[in-house]
């Protein structure tokens, strides 16, 4: 046995790579001078030349089993990604790209997202800092799971497992939280580094089919405006760690080839780092493994937990926990953080023969959290809002909101916009192509009648030349067409797009004045705002707005 050079595990005397830290063994030579240097060195020890780059970029750790074998318990592969920071970032114009993508990142996912969340919503409505309590179980193939201990953040273990990490849980354990936090840890290093890697946050619910290369440039191009050319390269060479959430909002029939997809980018693209988001039974069902270095699950919380984070709330909270004490099945329900955090909003300052009725109709099993939806949407609209006047009442709120849950949700949409919503129901027209292709031709007879109307008007031949030569110039010209389908295209297009937001206004089901509607929808902490997009504070609320028929969501 040997040792590794870098961080002395253990390692069989023909390892090439260290399967803990991911690090090539051995030594290279300069190709200038001949002299030995430790593997992975960028500058030669003798002559201080640079060093070519190490031409084996990837490996498999030693725990990966043949013939697709895995041991009970396993959820991934145990593949490892090594990282090779790719050339210095010289190129000023790419470099300010990759700081805009950043502020992109930190504004859309870190600022709106993770701490608009509604842990923090809760720790603002109670005055305390609660710290996120749940258990993580680290899975790592062919070994003995282990919980991670208090003191390791989600980036240090994201960092050990080479950058390559499953995080598995239940609806609403904190799967996307966690995710975020592993992005707002590589933000602050890329704010302080110019040459490290950049985060990138998707919602894998928008793919389909195809190779995920192609999936993650139209993604870049279309979430974060990136140019196309940018875009390519950075996902083919160590520029992005790749964040995917909601593998299990990916629609069933596709998830398998969703896992294949995500496995043959891994062999085939240099991605810097990835970490993936699943429920835990939706993966399980999928039956294929990701090739991922290591997994985590997240546990669902211990009631010791909730009790001390509901004796930390004080009076606003102790009717809950009073009820909490003596009633199963609000200790079943509440053992996520989402459930957590949505019950204690709803049920804040509750008095008790009122939460004695709620307690009563969540012992029928059907509809539980049907009903704690209802409670946390009941109890949105007579907590205080924001001081401005708002422009439905929350009945109309209620049915635009159950309106936009089953459209998003029938097209497989997590994060949306107003745009969104009604360019999806914009027929393709190609109106635009025939009316520029008309007019081309229109300048095409003026050319053959210039002549005569130029003798009809007795203008001096020069004037008649002119004029004919500026319309074959302009005829002739490949952009032509172009420019005039665009511009018929818009016009068309924006007389669609008010045709179906008047006949989605007269349908009663999404309004004409949406910004005010998406304004109100986010101060009732109803939905969120995810750079100039929006999302649901989370899918089970989308679910219970979905469940809605339109009298329920009539109020």
């Amino acid at each position: 046995m040997k040792k590794c050079i870098h961080c002395s595990t253990e390692l069989k005397d023909t390892a090439q790579f260290c399967s803990v830290c991911g690090k090539a063994q051995g030594s290279v030579a300069c190709p200038a001078c001949g002299a030995s240097n430790r593997a992975g060195a960028k500058f030669c020890t003798g002559c201080g030349g640079t060093l070519e780059p190490v031409q084996e970029i990837r490996m498999y750790a030693q725990t990966y089993v043949e013939g697709n074998v895995y041991a009970a318990g396993d959820f991934v592969t145990g593949d490892k990604i090594v990282y090779q920071a790719p050339p210095s970032r010289s190129d000023e114009r790419e470099w300010l790209a990759l700081q805009d993508l950043v502020r992109k990142v930190q504004h859309s996912w870190i600022e709106d997202v993770l701490e608009g969340s509604l842990h923090n919503v809760l720790q603002v409505e109670l005055g305390f800092e609660a710290v996120r309590s749940w258990d993580m179980v680290l899975n790592i193939p062919k070994q003995e799971d282990r919980a991670v201990q208090p003191g390791e953040s989600i980036a240090d273990i994201f960092d050990g497992a080479g950058r390559s990490l499953l995080i598995l849980g239940e609806p609403g354990a904190g799967k996307t939280t966690t995710l975020l936090e592993i992005a707002r840890a590589l933000v602050e290093r890329a704010e302080a580094d110019r040459n490290a890697p950049i985060p990138v946050v998707l919602n894998l619910s928008s793919w389909q089919e195809g190779t995920l290369q192609e999936w993650l440039v139209k993604e870049l191009v279309e979430r974060y405006q990136v140019s196309e050319v940018y875009a390519n390269k950075w996902v083919e060479v160590w520029e992005l760690v790749v964040l995917l959430d909601g593998l299990d909002e990916v629609r069933q029939e596709h998830r398998a080839a969703c896992v294949e997809a995500i496995n043959k980018f891994l062999t085939t693209s240099h991605p810097a780092g990835i970490a993936v988001c699943c429920r835990t039974g939706d993966y399980e069902e999928i039956g294929i493994l990701l090739r991922l270095s290591r997994a985590i699950s997240l546990k669902p919380l211990a009631l010791q937990q909730v009790d001390q984070y509901l004796v930390a709330a004080g009076s606003k909270l102790a009717t809950l926990r009073a009820a909490l004490q003596q009633d199963q099945v609000l200790q079943d329900l509440i053992r996520t953080p989402l459930m957590l955090s949505v019950m204690s909003l709803a049920y804040q300052e509750t008095a008790p023969d009122d939460l004695a009725a709620d307690t009563q109709r969540l012992k029928r099993p059907e509809g539980r959290y049907h009903h704690i939806f209802r409670a946390y949407v009941d109890r949105m609209f007579t907590r205080v809002g924001p001081p401005r006047r708002e422009a439905f009442d929350k009945a109309k709120l209620i049915h635009y909101l159950s309106w936009l849950a089953r459209e998003t949700s029938s097209r497989n949409w997590t994060v949306f916009s107003a745009d969104s919503v009604i360019n999806a129901r914009i027929p393709y027209s190609s109106a635009g192509r025939v009316l520029a292709v008309l007019l081309y031709w229109g300048f095409f007879l003026g050319v053959l009648v210039i002549p005569s109307v130029g003798a009809s008007l007795a203008l001096p031949p020069f004037w008649c030349l002119t004029i004919l030569l500026v319309f074959l110039a302009i005829w002739c010209s490949k952009y032509f067409v172009l420019a005039l389908d665009a511009v018929f295209d818009g016009i068309l297009c924006t007389m669609a797009e008010r045709r179906v937001r008047r006949r989605l206004a007269a349908q009663d089901v999404f309004p004409m004045d949406y910004e005010a509607f998406f304004a109100q929808a986010v101060g009732r902490i109803l939905l969120q705002k995810v750079g100039s997009d929006y999302q649901f504070i989370h899918q089970m609320l989308r679910e219970y707005f979905a469940s809605l028929s339109p009298a329920q969501g009539e109020g």
